[in-house]
């Protein structure tokens, strides 16, 4: 345009110079005086101005010409060092093989320094397609980066459209576009020029190729545009590489996979036949390779029964569902079936793909398991103890047959139900609700020392229980797990204990009283035989002296019955023929039992003979016949056909016969029943304590039947009681039965008072004891010496070894009795000694006989009982002395 512009200026001179020299040549010459008039002047000017103007023109044109040039020879330096650039980066991409990382920096590197920008970056899309994240950076300034920047495809739809449609996006001024002036690297960065291209990866858009301008904005040519997408190209060649490997690397892993599976996997054709299987899926059949499959038919693979099934049954649904998981029964080479789990998916109009997994091991496990669960459910419901579960509606999801029972019915019936479907009593139900909730609730056990529930008969029994909490896996709701132990046979046991352990507290009270008693009556029976033996004159002392003996008697009676509650032992241990025995007794009370009543005998033991004391079996059955006497006398309306009815049978006691805490065996049972006025509920249990008794003042002492006790559990056994008011009762005595042994119990005669000579050494702790033995045996024409304690017995034996005979007290302070013998035996190997106790034999009595002891004698004694014992002591055998006191060695 400037040139076409100088040629009109220079056109334009050419005429004011020739109009100039014209006017100046024709007026200038002929008029001289017009040379300087003011038209030259003007035209002068013009032709001055003309030239300047030419000239001005003429040096911008060759200027602007100037600068064309260099443009051009600097595009086509730039365009040359592009080619050059994307040259060496062909070349390139065979040294860096399989790293992309690698190639895409010599990428950003090439990029950068060839176009001289301040940044590039490549941007891709995330696996959802929802943000463009910048994965790798370099910066003319800092070098390579990899912080990670998400840009949200919602945020820039506008610039994504751009991309989609063009080839290159060129932003001059990124601050100020629509399209770009949010972006992060413009509003944080400091960019004002964008020249990006979009990365297509396998036809759809995958990657922005970015270059970004700092400072100053910047045009981008032709050139740089046709560079910059000839690198996106590259960018996209590298990457669709990369997937290509990958893709590649997981087919192969795939293909490794489905080769080495323990699965059998098979490819089906249209015509269902094998085109292509693994191993595993041969080796599952018994065929030793997948070419003995390749091109067969399914069919040969299963039985008539089975290929029948799947052709009416199984295809119609694989071709209807698309995908179906079935079990089936597979058939190997060898024609042997085996279980199996079979997974067959259709290809739309190409065949199938079938799984196989043989599941013989895992059939095996279940059948395991459902024995494992039988056998559980087995054990659970031999469980004696109440084990349920319920939800939080109360509702039973499982229980054992106990609980079962306890409603009458079956597990079956129970699962699902409530305890208010088979008990009615709302109180209960409130407690077993309460207690359920609070358990599920607060996730803590429960302990429910005892709680009643009533079951199927009506009947209500005593549960201990403990709940917890237990989480059900399948539906993630708490329960409440329940074990209950049925203790109302054990709270009856519990009661019997209690009752027993207090009567037995009694009886030891009772033995203390009586040989507290029996020292007392010693003195007083001692002193009253002396003054009948010294007083024949005057009458009054001989009678005073009978009154204090006759009172010593009935009181000496009254501490046998204490002992005889409160015995440990027996007098005698001999077989016992309870039939003679109960008809013995029955003679001779019959005298003092009204005629009206009937004394009825019931003897059907086929066996009747138990070891023991005949006389105080005899003194129970007295008892309580007399008992049942009164019983019928107290009663308020009496029948006319009042009668007692004494009865014996063989009761054989088992493991699981419940009877008190009586050992298994063979026991005789002996009852004495009444129609008398019963007893009452409340007095039932005090029935057996001494001195106890209903009767009127003055008609009983309370001690027969606490006497009857004592000796009856002295004997091995029990005493049961059943009653009820204005009925009668029955009383139960059950002893262990023994073999019958023909031995008649020796009978001696009493005597009278026997004198004798010789010295005795009496040891006793109580004054009254040691004084009236020792009067009596002076009495008796002996002499006597007493000390209170065994130490000092010791060492007056020891010092002076010459007494005859020895009575020892069995309870003293300092030394017991056993002790003090075994010194004494120590000293005078054939001293004899005779013992003396309030207690009767009892036990320890019978173990301290053992010992080489020549006499028993029991307090309170009598003058003749006194002097029987000690004349027999001193007429025993040396021989039998000293054999017994061998014993003693070794005791």
């Amino acid at each position: 345009m400037n040139r076409y512009l100088l040629e009109i200026l220079i056109f334009l001179q050419g005429i004011v110079l020739g109009w100039f020299i014209f006017s100046f040549s024709g007026d200038a010459f002929a008029n001289p005086s017009r040379m300087i008039m003011p038209e030259f002047l003007i035209g002068l000017c013009i032709l001055a101005f003309i030239t300047y103007i030419a000239i001005r023109l003429d040096w911008s044109a060759r200027v602007l010409y100037q600068r064309r040039a260099a443009s051009i020879i600097e595009s086509r330096r730039r365009l040359h060092r592009s080619h050059k650039a994307l040259q060496q980066l062909a070349r390139n991409q065979a040294q860096h093989g399989d790293n992309t990382e690698s190639a895409l920096k010599d990428l950003c590197e090439t990029a950068l320094s060839t176009l001289e920008v301040s940044v590039v970056s490549l941007w891709l899309y995330d696996r959802d397609q929802a943000a463009l994240i910048r994965t790798i950076t370099f910066d003319a300034q800092n070098g390579f980066s990899k912080v990670n920047v998400h840009a949200p495809i919602e945020s820039i739809k506008a610039y994504i459209t751009e991309l989609s449609e063009n080839r290159i996006v060129s932003i001059t001024c990124a601050k100020s576009d629509q399209m770009t002036r949010n972006f992060f690297s413009v509003r944080t960065e400091g960019i004002c020029s964008l020249l990006d291209a979009p990365i297509y990866l396998e036809g759809e858009l995958g990657a922005v190729f970015c270059l970004d301008q700092r400072g100053v904005e910047r045009i981008w040519t032709s050139e740089e545009e046709n560079f910059t997408a000839s690198l996106a190209d590259l960018a996209a060649l590298i990457l669709e590489t990369e997937r290509r490997k990958v893709t590649e690397y997981e087919l192969r892993r795939r293909s490794i996979a489905i080769e080495s599976a323990l699965d059998g996997m098979a490819i089906l054709d249209r015509q269902e036949c094998f085109v292509y299987l693994n191993d595993a899926h041969a080796r599952v059949y018994g065929y030793q390779s997948p070419k003995e499959l390749i091109g067969r038919h399914w069919s040969v693979l299963y039985s008539d029964a089975e290929r029948l099934r799947f052709e009416k049954e199984l295809m119609p649904q694989l071709q209807a569902q698309g995908r179906i998981c079935i079990e089936a029964t597979g058939q190997k080479k060898d024609r042997s079936t085996f279980p199996q789990e079979l997974i067959l998916t259709c290809i739309p109009g190409d065949g199938l793909i079938c799984t196989v997994r043989d599941i013989s091991a895992r059939k095996a496990a279940e059948e395991k398991l459902i024995e494992s669960k039988r056998f559980l459910r087995t054990v659970i419901d031999a469980d004696p103890h109440m084990i349920f579960v319920k939800n939080r509606a109360g509702r039973f999801t499982m229980a054992n047959k106990a609980v079962a029972e306890l409603y009458g019915t079956s597990v079956e019936n129970l699962i699902g139900k409530t305890d208010g479907d088979f008990n009615g009593k709302n109180n209960e139900l409130e407690k077993f609700q309460s207690d359920d909730l609070k358990v599920i609730d607060n996730g803590q056990e429960l302990f429910v020392a005892e709680e009643t529930v009533t079951d199927s008969k009506g009947a209500e029994r005593l549960l201990q229980t403990i709940k917890r909490p237990l989480l059900d896996a399948a539906s993630g709701q708490m329960q409440v797990l329940g074990v209950c132990t049925d203790i109302t046979q054990l709270k009856m046991l519990h009661q019997q204990l209690v009752q027993s352990q207090k009567m037995e507290a009694i009886g030891q009270l009772a033995g203390g009283i009586a040989h507290d008693f029996n020292n007392l009556l010693t003195g007083i029976l001692g002193y009253a035989d002396m003054l009948q033996a010294v007083s024949s004159e005057p009458n009054e002392v001989r009678n005073a002296a009978d009154m204090i003996s006759g009172a010593a008697r009935r009181a000496s009676e009254l501490t046998e019955k204490l002992l005889g509650f409160a015995r440990k032992g027996k007098n005698q241990n001999i077989p016992v023929d309870v039939h003679a025995t109960i008809r013995e007794a029955l003679s001779l009370i019959e005298r003092t039992v009204q005629k009206d009543i009937l004394l009825v005998e019931q003897l059907n033991a086929d066996r009747a003979y138990v070891r023991g004391d005949p006389v105080q079996i005899e003194q129970v059955i007295l008892n309580l016949v007399i008992n049942a006497r009164d019983a019928i006398a107290m009663s308020k309306e009496r029948s006319g056909y009042d009668r007692i009815t004494i009865a014996t049978k063989l009761l054989r006691i088992a493991k699981d016969f419940e009877i008190a805490d009586l050992p298994t065996g063979e026991y005789l049972e002996i009852s004495v029943a009444d129609s008398g006025c019963g007893i009452a509920d409340e007095l039932r249990d005090r029935i057996f304590e001494p001195f106890f008794t209903t009767k009127e003042s003055g008609k009983g002492t309370g001690m027969g039947l606490a006497m009857v006790y004592g000796i009856v559990k002295n004997h091995e056994g029990t005493v049961m009681v059943e009653s009820q008011l204005g009925v009668g009762t029955t009383f139960r005595i059950l002893l262990p039965t023994c073999q019958h042994i023909s031995e008649a119990p020796r009978v001696r005669d009493l005597g009278t008072v026997q004198t004798g000579k010789g010295s005795i050494l009496i040891v006793d702790d109580h004054p009254v004891i040691r004084e009236v033995t020792k009067e009596m045996l002076i009495l008796l024409g002996y002499q006597v010496t007493t000390v209170e304690d065994g130490p000092e017995a010791i060492n007056l034996v020891s010092s002076n070894n010459c007494y005859d005979l020895v009575i020892l007290d069995m309870v003293m302070p300092k030394m017991n009795a056993r002790d003090c013998i075994k010194s004494l035996k120590v000293i005078d190997p054939i001293i004899k000694i005779i013992l003396s106790t309030g207690y009767g034999k009892n036990e320890l009595v019978q173990e301290l006989l053992g010992y080489g002891l020549v006499g028993f004698i029991q307090k309170p004694y009598h003058l003749v009982k006194l002097s029987e014992v000690v004349a027999e002591a001193l007429q025993s055998s040396d021989f039998f002395v000293s054999v017994k006191a061998d014993n003693i060695e070794h005791a």
